[in-house]
């Protein structure tokens, strides 16, 4: 299975410490470099952060072009893996056109852009063109608030679903279940805020039964409180 994503200079330590050293599936991997931004940090909300989110969704505009018939993942690179994800991704998506995390847990219908299960097809080419037709700047969440609006239009057919909490977020806004595959570092600000997360959450997931983190786990309160 393909993957596409889009990385700059700055956030390259996500990519190559985490996405990369805990992949658990034989992926074929397709990254785009954005450059340096100029030693600055990649922030939220930033222009620089809304133009990756643009790059990105044309990258995938063209994947899915260049990949009829076939399955794809978009992919944020704050992310690291606890196992293998190919069968649950292949589970999920077996009928539909798109799969994506849940943007809350329980699922809502809101949807999260950073780990996304494509089957390239018309139906999923027209949905990433009309979502590109909007002014990502002027939306909170940049091509996810994009992407969820287009959802609620359903004018198209597209067969769209969400995958389980074992391919979690951090706004999930719960405790990682006990078998997480994926870990998605979202609700922060910068790349520092991102690996301090990573940290935190692999070391709740691998602690041993009764010692502090695993305690730690099963009583911290996830939601609406920021690991910053």
């Amino acid at each position: 299975m393909k993957v596409f994503g889009v990385y700059s200079e700055e956030n390259r330590k996500l990519k190559d410490d985490w996405f990369l050293k805990t992949l658990a599936d034989d992926f074929e991997l397709n990254f785009k470099y954005l450059g340096l931004i100029g030693g600055t940090d990649v922030i939220f909300s930033s222009d620089f952060w809304f133009g990756a989110l643009r790059q990105r969704h044309e990258y995938i505009r063209q994947a899915i072009r260049d990949n009829l018939g076939e399955i794809i993942l978009s992919v944020d690179l704050d992310i690291q893996f606890f196992g293998p994800c190919l069968p649950i991704i292949n589970e999920t998506i077996a009928k539909k056109d798109i799969v994506f995390q849940s943007e809350g847990w329980p699922p809502t219908g809101e949807v999260n852009a950073g780990f996304v299960a494509i089957r390239c097809n018309e139906k999923t080419l027209d949905f990433y063109n009309r979502s590109a037709r909007m002014e990502f700047k002027k939306m909170p969440l940049g091509d996810q608030s994009a992407i969820n609006q287009v959802l609620l239009e359903k004018s198209n057919n597209l067969k769209w679903g969400i995958f389980p909490a074992q391919i979690w977020a951090r706004s999930h806004g719960c405790a990682p279940p006990d078998d997480i595959v994926l870990h998605h570092a979202n609700c922060t600000v910068n790349t520092a805020a991102k690996v301090k997360q990573l940290k935190l959450i692999r070391r709740m997931v691998s602690a041993p039964p009764g010692s502090l983190h695993w305690l730690y786990k099963k009583v911290y309160h996830f939601k609406n409180t920021k690991i910053k």
